[in-house]
């Protein structure tokens, strides 16, 4: 009697741990479910963008308008549960990120990473845009800007174009700037998941926010990608989907606080 009852108290006491550990792998599962939400936010506009001026790896610092339109977006972040934030290694990229955290009220850590920097121009830096454009519709065959943005183009067209226009072979090809994108994304997604991160902002650039687009989505076409607007894309099950692009409406709704 004394061995089946302690047969019977091993076969209750085991049940019990083992609905606990299924609870709790359940509720990991759930949690994993979710997934991460990556907010994709542009720099506020510069003085070279205010010029008109190509700026890649060249920096200016914010213009006043820009600083007012991140404060805005600050603003406008102040109810979403942010875990995280993220920047290129950029000036105007952590400026922008560091007034979102002031703005916001969220107590966050910057991660400046340098693989969220915008494309390098090579030749291109800091001259005008509209001749580099220029040279880009020639080589491309593109009738216009407007070609350019609706004629079926890709941003890996516009990126390979660069590169093979640079004689110095220092602008950056679509393969370098992915993989750099690529292993930024995973790195930050691999943080996430150790540290439960749900909602992340990355302040990054236009060309390099319509790359990451680009690689989610290959029919997405060439995007634009306005200063301080936020373009998510969600992480789940190790693959991504797009969840807007160029959104101000955070920007819109710290404007009218």
């Amino acid at each position: 009697m004394k061995k089946f009852i302690a047969v019977l108290i091993f076969i209750l006491v085991s049940s019990l741990l083992f609905g606990c550990a299924n609870d709790k792998s359940a509720e990991e599962s759930t949690s994993s479910d979710e997934g991460i939400e990556i907010h994709l936010t542009r720099h506020g506009k510069t003085i070279f963008n205010t010029m008109d001026h190509v700026q890649g790896w060249s920096d200016t610092p914010l213009t006043e308008e820009g600083r007012e339109v991140a404060i805005d977006l600050g603003k406008g972040l102040t109810e979403m549960d942010l875990d995280a934030i993220y920047s290129s290694d950029a000036g105007r990229s952590i400026e922008t990120a560091e007034i979102i955290i002031g703005e916001s009220g969220h107590e966050l850590e910057l991660d400046a990473m340098h693989h969220f920097r915008e494309m390098y121009f090579g030749k291109y830096e800091g001259l005008p845009n509209p001749v580099m454009w220029d040279d880009i519709m020639d080589l491309i065959g593109a009738d216009d800007m407007n070609d350019v943005m609706t004629g079926g183009y890709q941003i890996s067209d516009v990126i390979n174009a660069v590169a093979e226009l640079d004689e110095t072979g220092e602008a950056e090809t679509w393969d370098e700037i992915t993989n750099r994108l690529e292993e930024g994304l995973e790195n930050i997604v691999s943080i996430a998941k150790d540290e439960g991160h749900k909602e992340i902002i990355v302040v990054a650039h236009g060309m390099a926010i319509a790359s990451i687009l680009e690689m989610i989505d290959s029919d997405q076409g060439i995007v634009h990608v306005g200063n301080s607007s936020i373009s998510t894309i969600k992480h789940l099950e190790d693959d991504y989907s797009i969840l807007g692009i160029d959104d101000m409406k955070f920007v819109e709704k710290g404007r009218a606080e």
